[in-house]
């Protein structure tokens, strides 16, 4: 009962609402949504996936804006930065650190990859608030 109140139960249901109105979007099963987050050339990136199956590259600009916030650079600069930050701490070369949020046995959570090998499970919190919680100026 208490975990409905805590920050991670609560950006994973606002997370999950966004991969649902994603995977509709898409016409993608719901179930085998998935979203990964990469860095590749110099740049982040993140791709609605079904199962295994690439569907389509989404912008940090469109899932803010689901979110209601604008965007700014700062938002894609934050997200790159938590990659880099997560591949250092973690002894993952940056080309190879794929963080992938998806449905594990009814339970929405992010996951760390290091290419096709999982690594942990992270928290979905630490990851959206690092391109969220940007301020624009």
């Amino acid at each position: 009962m208490f975990e409905k109140f805590t920050p991670e139960y609560q950006v994973n249901k606002r997370v999950r609402s966004f991969m649902d109105h994603s995977a509709t979007q898409n016409n993608v099963e719901i179930d085998k949504a998935r979203l990964l987050f990469k860095y590749n050339d110099d740049k982040s990136f993140v791709h609605l996936y079904e199962g295994g199956k690439y569907i389509k590259a989404l912008t940090v600009r469109s899932i803010l804006e689901f979110f209601g916030q604008d965007y700014s650079e700062q938002h894609q600069a934050a997200l790159e930065d938590y990659l880099r930050k997560t591949a250092k701490t973690e002894h993952i070369d940056l080309a190879q650190i794929n963080v992938v949020i998806c449905d594990v046995k009814g339970t929405l959570g992010a996951h760390l990859y290091e290419g096709a090998k999982y690594r942990k499970k992270i928290s979905t919190v630490d990851l959206v608030a690092h391109f969220l919680s940007q301020k624009n100026e």
